[in-house]
């Protein structure tokens, strides 16, 4: 079975992207709210499931989720897709636990921030990372798992935690880094100075506008301060090494 409606709180970015995808792949008739929208849902029925995507920025999350609690819901799938989990799953867990009639996951779709030509956004291949305390066990949420690889994703388990380490290292650490870099620059050169970049700084700087964005990312995502302090390790190690290699007249 299918849902028969999707609903999509948060008008952003990845809200419009995901609208989209729905359209185009998935058989369900779809409602878009705004942040600020009063939430009013169609109630499901055991023929008519239905599906919310909570897609606000993280710290808006408790808030709808109370709101969705709230509501007199019936054969309801409620998923967030905030990309910081740690502690927070608990927090939105505790929200939605002992409701009967919905249904609550934690996801993060790994559809990407930072890109700038939506309308030329290639969707294949990704995937969708599911979270769970205990990936040994199979949830009785697999509707929402499947939701997912309708839409043409390749669907993950992983811990919370586990999460933030991993996809602060792969995503979150680099974003931070282009942002940090670029600020440099514009701080430390003068602005004839930056004119004389080639190509690759413009990139950068795309890339740090969108990195702009990612505030509640870097406030919530309590691995990322670790790993700025073990890259900057790494760098040290590196420098010593090439001081090493100039005086034996090698390069790094």
């Amino acid at each position: 079975m299918k849902f028969k409606h999707v609903y999509i709180i948060g008008n952003g970015v990845m809200g419009r992207l995901l609208l989209r995808r729905i359209d185009d792949f998935y058989p369900a008739t779809t409602t878009v709210y705004d942040i600020d929208d009063e939430l009013k849902f169609v109630k499901g029925t055991h023929e008519e499931p239905v599906m919310i995507i909570v897609a606000t920025p993280i710290h808006a999350i408790p808030g709808i989720l109370k709101a969705i609690n709230g509501m007199d819901l019936r054969f309801t799938f409620v998923c967030e897709i905030g990309s910081v989990k740690g502690k927070l799953v608990k927090e939105y867990e505790d929200i939605m636990t002992n409701k009967s009639g919905i249904w609550f996951e934690s996801v993060h779709p790994m559809i990407g921030p930072l890109a700038t030509d939506w309308s030329t956004f290639n969707w294949s291949p990704k995937t969708c990372l599911i979270i769970q305390q205990d990936v040994s066990q199979i949830p009785e949420t697999n509707w929402i798992a499947n939701f997912w690889k309708d839409l043409g994703f390749k669907t993950h388990r992983v811990d919370p935690f586990y999460h933030d380490r991993v996809i602060g290292t792969l995503s979150h650490l680099s974003h931070f880094m282009i942002l940090t870099y670029v600020d440099y620059v514009e701080k430390t050169l003068k602005p004839h100075e930056i004119a004389l970049a080639g190509p690759s700084f413009e990139k950068f700087k795309t890339l740090a506008q969108g990195a702009r964005r990612l505030e509640d990312i870097y406030i919530n995502n309590e691995e990322l301060p670790k790993l700025i302090a073990e890259y900057s390790d790494h760098m040290d190690s590196i420098i010593s090494r090439i001081q090493g290699l100039e005086h034996k007249g090698e390069f790094y």
